[in-house]
This record gives structure tokens, C-alpha cells and sequence, in this order.
């Protein structure tokens, strides 16, 4: 086979030597470097972007338990749902009249 060189200068006359011109340049290596995280900056915004002003439920838990590593995220939920829950059944059903005095201030509590 013969010299790329000469197939080149054949082909592409005006290339030829332009690589080695092309890895000496500084400009190259930079471009090497910045152009991914260019690329990438439009994708890192919109994401974190979304985190910080539409976060899922998940997210607002985590950090939830990360001001407050005592937080329990089931305790919590379970007791308002519960309690949401019976207060509309007996509103419902009318039946806070058959209801003691403590289970409705246990209700009061949890609401």
C-alpha cells in the first residue's frame, strides 16, 4: 500500500498536513474539553430547574427528612389520611353523637 500522504495529496489536495495543524492548535484541546459541558448545560437546567420549582412528591420528602432527620413520612401521612378519613365517615353517617369524648378529640388531633 502506498503513502496516505500521497493519496491524500491526490484526493484532497487542500487537506494535506491539516491534522498535525489542527492537534498543535490550543484552541483544539479546549474546544475537546468545553463542548461537552456546553452540550450538556441546556439538559443539567431544565432538570434541576424542574427540581427546584415542580418537584415530585419524592423529592419534597427527601428533603423534608433531610431538615428533619426525625421525620416519618408514613407516621405522618397515615395519621392525616386517617384522620381526614373518619371525620368524613361521621360526617357522613351522623354519628358523632355514639362517639366518646376522647375519640373525638383524638379525631380533633389528628385532623
Amino acid at each position: 500500500m502506498g503513502s496516505t500522504d500521497a493519496v491524500s495529496s491526490i484526493l484532497q489536495p487542500a487537506l494535506n498536513g491539516l491534522m498535525m495543524d489542527i492537534l498543535m492548535s490550543p484552541k483544539f484541546y479546549v474546544c475537546h474539553l468545553a463542548i461537552p459541558f456546553i452540550c450538556l448545560l441546556p439538559d443539567f437546567t431544565l432538570k434541576h430547574g424542574r427540581a427546584i420549582f415542580y418537584p415530585y412528591p419524592s423529592e419534597r420528602i427527601m428533603v423534608e427528612q433531610k431538615a428533619n432527620p426525625d421525620y416519618d413520612f408514613f407516621e405522618t401521612s397515615i395519621k392525616s389520611d386517617v384522620g381526614k378519613f373518619l371525620t368524613g365517615v361521621m360526617k357522613k353517617n351522623r354519628s358523632y353523637g355514639q362517639l366518646t369524648s376522647k375519640a373525638l378529640s383524638e379525631i380533633d388531633k389528628m385532623s
